[in-house]
């Protein structure tokens, strides 16, 4: 009987679905039913023209109207996105959602996002606020008129106005996708601590000397790091050791990017040009929404999150600019003492009461939740509850806690800059998360610099927690004229794969000590540096590269360690005859017929797992995980499998040879049932795109498909250019020539609008797929709407 009523409700709900989904098409299709519209808030005409791809040019003598109307017209497109967001920052999401969401909320009442971007609001100067307004004037003006987004209507609630605190949740849901609120890394550089002496420790978080790409080095780079001795550490005395035991380290999707910038004097035009594609979670709607805007003070083009007034990633009259994420370190654990009372500290000598609040959580159709939280006067109090250990209470750090830079953050102060050095002074102020910014001017200047807030230490950069009784809090953040910044390098470009681009010892300390890969920013830069007279299709190929010098460089240690081994030893000769003949001529391309990457990607962790799990070993089983995820760096096994050192080598192997043999037929047994098996697996087959609406898990499958987008075999992965995982990688693409924005060049896996049934839902992705680029300037006019004050007639 239940069932039957669920299949029922179901039916119902699609059959209410599909006919409100093609009344709402139609007003889609025939966008100018009233090609002149009245609307209250408005003080000035607007003229909205949309060009066939559903992006939306605003037009008005005043700033303020502009952007009204472009929150009116990103709510057209986008809403239900956009209260996702805001739902899910502010613990809100069980309201509609149900019990399932209930962990999520929890998390997020703890951070308490909600209170700061209130108080971020309340802390606006005038100017600042105007803008924020004026685009929740135009998201509310939607919510008042128009009809609601589908998916609202099936979940059947009635979403709230629009405030300008939510705007600053969507800024801060940008924060928690580019840091880890849950600061995984530090608790891994505690174990670390507990077990190992500080030379092991720096040991096994080396980060250079494999692939580096720094802007700016000291001299004697790349340093060469310390060996442990044997008295310090010696693995081979370990006994009863299996790594069975240890995990694989996980790829874990790190959103990053990839921006350059090129001067005139390497390019055909004598321009510069400017190529950016952020690395985010893909999901239908897409995170990107596209809008020019237009105003007596105002001509700015390119991409925001729905949600943030102006223009996020784009161009203006003069300079064109992109982001990557710089991976600095913002975020710091105060470990409490196990005797914590849940109500005071004690902090140089004084004791300080905490701030208790009761949040309850409303769930649909269930129970409510009630819970506690506490915060300090440097961050919540967050609780880690773990089997078989106590429960850890720490207050985190944050510098995404602190409402003061949020109430600074004014984008239309960057998308009016108009030359390199207005631009700097204005990103000062820059309240949004910690970047690596990439511009690109007309008037013939390149730049990098680091953007945002980074926390001023009083100990060892953050890589251990702190403790109250023996440490400080931060001492503020570093203030904007020591923050690193280069303009036009003597080379003539600069190249952002989120490598470490700055080293330099006190900048080390300052900026933190764990990066990712260098591997994309040393491609970046080899290409740049090996060419000559790039174009606008020059730089749309290097998008699309696919060659892995990682990948390769294992390969290399792999063929030498069979040209030197005697398969007499080795238990399964014909698996490493057929691993030998799998790899032997790959060229290096991560391409879908490729059947040497899969395996070699397979083999890479195979060999970290080997090399480095004697280590992880010795930390406590809850943690090994996050351990082996930190110390699992190519720089590390490079230096093990260059120098060799007998004692580092797991007791489970004679040789270090016998090592990479061995991680090749585990990473071949891993993929396949035999030898012969290998030849036919395609990395294809293994990467395949899965960009889903958040709704189609709960539906069948042949309703799923309306909502998702197609599922397509991929070339690249991570550590290439050209980053596509089935669901993470480049989120748009774009290319602009600043001797013609007419030239300039965009792609995105989706189209501009929400709605499944619009020809502007999916219409991008099979570009994107592809690899190729439409116009990132609008060409033609699909249909145009006039929005006048509702003083000049009646709605």
């Amino acid at each position: 009987m239940r069932r039957s009523s669920i299949l029922l409700s179901l039916l119902a709900g699609l059959i209410f679905l599909g006919f409100w989904s093609g009344v709402y098409s139609l007003s889609l299709f025939f966008p100018n039913s009233k090609e002149t519209l009245n609307r209250a808030g408005f003080d000035a005409p607007v003229t909205l023209i949309k060009d066939s791809y559903g992006v939306s040019t605003i037009e008005g003598a005043d700033r303020a109207e502009v952007i009204m109307a472009q929150g009116l017209q990103t709510a057209r497109d986008r809403f239900f996105q956009m209260d996702l967001i805001r739902r899910k920052m502010s613990g809100r999401l069980s309201e509609i959602l149900g019990a399932k969401a209930i962990e999520i909320d929890i998390l997020h009442r703890k951070l308490g996002f909600f209170q700061v971007a209130q108080k971020g609001a309340a802390m606006m100067d005038s100017s600042t606020k105007n803008i924020w307004e004026s685009y929740t004037q135009g998201v509310n003006s939607y919510l008042q008129n128009e009809m609601l987004p589908w998916e609202i209507k099936l979940l059947g609630y009635r979403p709230e106005p629009w405030r300008v605190e939510d705007g600053l949740l969507v800024v801060l849901s940008m924060f928690e996708a580019l840091n880890d609120p849950e600061n995984e890394e530090e608790l891994a550089y505690n174990e670390l601590k507990l077990k190992f002496p500080p030379s092991v420790i720096n040991f096994l978080t080396w980060d250079f000397g494999f692939l580096d790409a720094p802007l700016k080095a000291p001299k004697g780079f790349p340093f060469s790091v310390k060996v442990p001795s044997r008295d310090e550490i010696d693995l081979r005395a370990q006994s009863n050791f299996s790594p069975d035991a240890i995990v694989k380290p996980s790829e874990v999707d790190v959103f990053g990017s990839n921006a350059w910038v090129v001067a005139g004097k390497k390019t055909i035009s004598g321009k510069p040009l400017l190529a950016g594609d952020p690395h985010l979670n893909l999901a239908v709607p897409n995170i990107w929404y596209r809008v020019d805007l237009r105003a007596k003070d105002l001509n700015v083009r390119g991409v925001t999150v729905p949600g943030i007034p102006g223009v996020v990633i784009g161009r203006n009259e003069y300079l064109a600019w992109s982001f990557t994420n710089s991976r600095s370190d913002v975020q710091d654990f105060i470990e409490l003492e196990p005797d914590f009372n849940n109500a005071t500290l004690r902090f140089q000598g004084k004791t300080l009461s905490l701030l208790s609040r009761e949040e309850v959580i409303k769930v649909k159709k269930g129970e409510s939740k009630k819970i506690t939280v506490l915060d300090s006067p440097w961050g919540p109090v967050m609780e880690e509850e773990i089997n078989g250990a106590p429960t850890k209470k720490r207050i985190l750090q944050w510098t995404a806690l602190d409402p003061l830079p949020l109430s600074k953050l004014n984008p239309i102060e960057l998308n009016t800059s108009e030359n390199l050095e207005q631009c700097w002074e204005r990103l000062s102020r820059w309240g949004g998360p910690v970047q690596n910014i990439l511009v690109a001017t007309k008037d013939n200047h390149i730049g990098w610099g680091i953007v945002g807030k980074i926390p001023l230490r009083a100990a060892d950069s953050g890589r251990f927690s702190t403790h109250l009784k023996t440490d400080s809090p931060w001492k503020g953040t570093l203030a904007w004229n020591d923050m690193p910044r280069a303009v036009d390098p003597i080379e003539g470009f600069i190249g952002s794969g989120n490598q470490n681009l700055w080293i330099e010892p006190l900048y080390r300390e300052r900026l933190g000590h764990d990066w990712p890969n260098p591997a994309r920013g040393f491609q970046i830069r080899e290409l740049l540096s090996q060419g000559e007279a790039f174009s606008v299709e020059s730089m749309e190929a290097m998008q699309n590269h696919i060659f892995s010098p990682v990948h390769m460089w294992y390969r290399d240690r792999l063929l030498s360690a069979i040209k030197r081994a005697d398969l007499r030893e080795v238990a399964k000769t014909s698996w490493v005859e057929a691993i030998e003949t799998n790899i032997l001529t790959w060229d290096g391309k991560v391409t879908v017929a490729s059947s040497a990457y899969p395996f070699l990607k397979e083999f890479r962790l195979q060999v970290q797992k080997n090399c480095l799990a004697p280590f992880v070993r010795k930390t406590v089983s809850y943690r090994q995980s996050d351990v082996m995820n930190l110390v699992a760096k190519d720089s590390v096994v490079k230096n093990l499998l260059s120098l060799q050192p007998h004692h580092l080598l797991s007791p489970e192997f004679t040789s270090w040879d016998a090592l990479i043999l061995t991680s090749a037929v585990q990473a071949a047994q891993n993929l396949v049932g035999s030898p012969i098996e290998l030849k036919d697996i395609t990395w294809g087959k293994n990467n395949i795109s899965k960009i889903r609406h958040p709704f189609s898990s709960q539906l069948p499958a042949f309703l799923g498909s309306l909502i998702n987008f197609p599922e397509r075999e991929m070339s690249g992965d991570g550590l290439v250019i050209r980053v596509n995982k089935p669901t993470n990688g480049a989120s748009m693409r774009m290319v602009i020539d600043l001797s013609d924005y007419k030239n300039s060049k965009f792609s995105q896996p989706g189209g501009q609008s929400g709605f499944f049934l619009s020809p502007n839902y999916r219409d991008l992705f099979e570009g994107w797929y592809r690899g190729q680029g439409i116009s990132f300037e609008s060409e033609d006019v699909f249909g145009s709407q006039r929005i006048l004050p509702i003083k000049e007639g009646k709605e």
